[in-house]
């Protein structure tokens, strides 16, 4: 009999669990569908701001709550509230709803119950100030750039990936059309509008946003909660089954794709079109090109995170307007008119990223350099059609000369009329490449030339020409000591100076120069004419181009 009794007592017991979960999961679906029960205020009321007398929660001349008298603590917290979405339509009761009833709430939102919900594109932005505000005090790992090698898109992708608020609201705009032609006959909420659909991404990039937010160490939670909230809240709204929500959802998945990769693909192309990495001056009749590598024009400077930068950004106006001032003098100076003139834009080491820790010099200029090689086989593939090429380099555009000569396949060393390296060195390894040939004399073609200038070989600059065991005399061109005498005519100027090599530095010295020279930072020397070394000798670099070429065309 005991035992009898006490199995009635249990099932008894359990019967009461299950009313009781039976009754608590009722009220929780007859919460979902309607969360705020709205009670009239038959309280008579005069109107603090227009004096009008009236019954309800807010006058209906002027709108002004009937709550609203002087100045309290209450309308002190009420006034912060406002900026942080926690007032009366309280931003953190929409995404406490957000993760009980999302598409409940859809649904009331945009049919029209504006009450029951905060803004949500306000609220978007307003979580992302909040999330802005809690990371700069408990940092998150900051996310590497994205790199394709298309630098518009790059830029953008990266931009996205650091305002993941905006990211996330662009990726669901991707599905507002695939939703709109899949859910448009639902059997709950037929016949949505395109900027119903709108809304409708808009709370989904709000839990995506949070997700990605709160787990930032873990992508795959918070994707995969993403997806989860984003089936929940489609369900809820359109009211297909389980099975009928869940392929539609990977249909419009499909679908987006489609439209992502069809958007990708433009704007590759766009950006291709507005990346403009050459600098083009093309001459009617040109039969050689000249592909000219800048020197350092760019210092250190500061990103919006306070970091000190040392490389340029070619996505900054003045970055590319310092290039193409070299690049607009340099084309002007020696480029003669039979040649085409291209330079590459690249993102080159700053100043002080090279001359302030000589030892990362080389470092910084090999990442550099990889750009320029970049847009140098593009610019063989597009632009050069089979002409013959000089190479031009000019101070860490020399570095990037020495290194592209390494680059080069047989056939194109093959119609290269020579390499000019100004104002850097070429080392005994360097020497070692095959394409790497020391030029002899004024007509020899497929070979490189490397000059650095100096009043006296106590002047050179070891980082720039110290290693050097090649040099050729940029007056006569010859490889011994013989002096050439000549007249400087650049600007205002009109001095006679002598040039010889100096046959143990191989670098050239100059007599008779009296005018001024910029003088390098960290590591310049008075008697040191780097920063003049394409001006000092422009019109025999201009007439030696010449020169070659017509050897190389065998004229």
């Amino acid at each position: 009999m005991k035992r009898i009794k006490h199995k009635v007592n249990c099932s008894l017991r359990i019967e009461k669990i299950k009313q009781f979960l039976r009754s608590r999961w009722q009220a929780f679906r007859a919460w979902q569908e309607n969360p705020i029960v709205y009670r009239t205020d038959e309280t008579e009321h005069v109107c603090n701001n227009c004096g009008h007398t009236f019954k309800g929660t807010y006058c209906p001349v002027c709108s002004q709550p009937a709550r609203h008298g002087r100045i309290g603590w209450l309308t002190l917290w009420e006034g912060i509230g406002q900026l942080w979405a926690i007032e009366s339509r309280s931003g953190i009761y929409t995404l406490w709803q957000l993760l009980w009833r999302p598409g409940y709430l859809v649904r009331d939102y945009i049919s029209g119950k504006r009450q029951v919900s905060y803004p949500p594109v306000k609220l978007l932005f307003i979580l992302a100030a909040i999330i802005a505000v809690v990371q700069f005090f408990f940092p998150v790992p900051v996310k590497e750039p994205v790199v394709s090698g298309f630098r518009y898109l790059d830029f953008v992708s990266t931009w996205l990936q650091n305002h993941e608020n905006i990211n996330a609201l662009l990726s669901g705009c991707i599905f507002i059309l695939p939703t709109w032609w899949l859910f448009r006959n639902a059997p709950r909420y037929s016949k949505h509008t395109i900027p119903e659909g709108f809304f409708l991404q808009v709370y989904v990039a709000i839990l995506s946003f949070l997700f990605a937010s709160v787990f930032a160490e873990s992508t795959s939670i918070a994707v995969t909660l993403s997806y989860v909230y984003m089936y929940m809240t489609y369900k809820q709204l359109f009211g297909y089954g389980y099975w009928g929500t869940l392929w539609r959802l990977v249909v419009c998945g499909v679908m987006s794709f489609v439209v992502l990769f069809v958007l990708i693909i433009l704007g590759l192309t766009i950006s291709e079109i507005l990346k403009k990495d050459l600098y083009v001056h093309t001459r009617d009749g040109a039969t050689t090109d000249i592909f000219y590598v800048c020197s350092t024009e760019i210092s250190d400077w500061v990103n919006e995170q306070g970091d000190t930068v040392h490389f340029a950004d070619m996505n900054k106006p003045k970055h590319r307007a310092a290039l193409f001032s070299e690049m607009h003098g340099v084309d002007e100076l020696v480029c003669p008119d039979n040649c085409n003139f291209y330079a590459p834009y690249y993102n080159q080491a700053t100043l002080e990223g090279l001359l302030r820790d000589t030892a990362l010099c080389g470092a910084r200029c090999s990442q550099a350099t990889e750009e320029v090689i970049r847009t140098f086989d593009k610019y063989m593939q597009l632009k050069n059609h089979g002409r013959p090429f000089v190479l031009m380099g000019y101070s860490q555009g020399g570095y990037a000369v020495v290194e592209l000569l390494k680059h080069l396949t047989a056939e194109q060393a093959s119609r290269m009329v020579a390499a000019y390296v100004i104002g850097y060195q070429v080392t005994e390894s360097d020497l070692q490449h095959p394409f790497i040939r020391a030029a002899q004399s004024a007509t020899d073609t497929g070979v490189t030339i490397c000059y650095n200038s100096v009043a006296s070989p106590d002047d050179e600059i070891s980082v720039l020409s110290g290693k050097t065991v090649i040099g050729i005399n940029p007056v006569n061109w010859c490889t011994d000591a013989t002096p050439a005498t000549y007249v400087f005519d650049y600007d205002d100027a009109n001095d006679t100076l002598t040039a010889t090599l100096d046959t143990v530095s191989h670098i050239t010295v100059i007599k008779g120069y009296d005018g001024a020279c910029p003088t390098l930072p960290f590591v310049g020397k008075e008697g040191n004419y780097h920063c003049l070394e394409i001006p000092l000798y422009y019109r025999s670099l201009k007439q030696n181009i010449v020169l070659r070429c017509e050897v190389m065309h065998g004229m």
